[in-house]
């Protein structure tokens, strides 16, 4: 898709002389004897799709120029060779066209003498051809969505954990304290400053409306169902590694009223076996909202957490936090000090450092 998107603008700004030479400069910028930078295999899988779509003209001198410089680069470095060799093969005849056919009235023994030069230089090369590994692109793409779906939902949960963790593992203790007071937290905006607890509730927000917008971008309701299926995978691997807070931003985007509201696809998500699968998914999503409810100031939840072993990524902790704040006074009537408020507050602050002590690395 990029080298298809870069040849329909190019030629608007620049012509094909200028495209390859610029070409050839990202490829020499990027040269090393040991590896193959990404840079070179972009502008090799770039010059193949353009040769492919016939958008350069093979005889045209400059275009055999850069091809052979980069040739030559290629097959003197073993490296190089090893990876980009698919690309020398598949453009050598660029460079070196086919013999013409022989004459009729040429004798048959020379006949017979090319056949076997012939052979053999192709059982030659045919022994230092690379590994396939520079494939064409299919005519039949596959769609974003079974891309996804085909993605390691673990690996998944584990990235997701891996963001997660370096997100909560930086929460300041001074910017929990101004999270709870509004008035403060609005001067610190205007500011232009994101906070740490900015940026995990950002964070979290973020991947809610992924959730929504992954299952929502579904053109059938068998591709929406399938992508609840997913998620909820996710959701039980991220169970597993203890991240409770990415866990209520999933459930969260699955339970929401833009997906909840889709009849045809909800049917089709708590049909079982629908789509060859043996465990309900529709039960397990039920179990994992179950266990992060906000019932009984989320005492599933809590019980689960306490359980837990560490590391462990908690959740609702900035909603206790301001509960505590908005739900009691710092002074009583007396003029005398809550202390009552500030040790609940404290304890809060300590149970989210110990957990930052040990959080989750991937």
């Amino acid at each position: 898709m990029f080298s298809a998107a870069v040849g329909v603008v190019l030629p608007k700004y620049a012509d094909a002389r200028a495209v390859l030479d610029a070409l050839l400069d990202l490829f020499d910028a990027h040269n090393s004897l040991l590896t193959v930078h990404p840079v070179q295999l972009r502008v090799c899988v770039f010059l193949a799709d353009a040769i492919a779509a016939n958008s350069l003209d093979p005889a045209d001198p400059c275009f055999k120029a850069t091809l052979k410089v980069m040739h030559d680069q290629i097959l003197d470095n073993p490296a190089k060779f090893e990876c980009l060799g698919p690309f020398v093969n598949d453009t050598a005849h660029l460079l070196h066209p086919p013999p013409a056919p022989a004459a009729a009235n040429v004798p048959a023994k020379n006949d017979t003498l090319l056949r076997t030069l012939t052979a053999s230089s192709t059982s030659s090369s045919s022994k230092q051809k690379a590994p396939s590994i520079f494939v064409r692109k299919s005519k039949l793409k596959k769609s974003w969505c079974e891309q996804f779906l085909e993605l390691d939902s673990k690996a998944i949960a584990q990235q997701l954990t891996f963001l997660e963790s370096s997100i909560f593992a930086a929460i300041e203790s001074h910017d929990l304290l101004l999270n709870m007071n509004a008035s403060k937290r609005v001067n610190e905006v205007k500011n232009d400053k994101l906070s740490s607890v900015d940026i995990s509730i950002g964070h979290f927000n973020f991947i809610s409306a992924w959730v929504i917008t992954r299952v929502l971008m579904g053109r059938k309701p068998k591709s929406r169902a399938k992508m609840l299926i997913k998620f909820v995978q996710i959701a039980t691997h991220l169970l597993a590694l203890r991240n409770y807070n990415t866990l209520m931003s999933v459930i969260l985007g699955l339970t929401s009223t833009p997906i909840v509201r889709m009849k045809q696809t909800q049917s089709l998500f708590q049909m079982n076996g629908q789509f060859g699968e043996q465990q309900n998914w529709a039960s397990k999503l039920y179990e994992l909202e179950q266990l992060m409810s906000s019932e009984k100031l989320f005492g599933r939840y809590r019980a689960s957490l306490k359980d837990a072993e560490l590391p462990c990524i908690p959740g609702v902790m900035f909603r206790d936090l301001i509960y505590i704040q908005e739900g009691n006074k710092d002074t009583f009537s007396d003029g005398s000090v809550n202390i009552g408020k500030a040790l609940m507050l404290g304890d809060v602050i300590l149970t989210l450092q110990h957990y930052q002590s040990r959080y989750l690395i991937i």
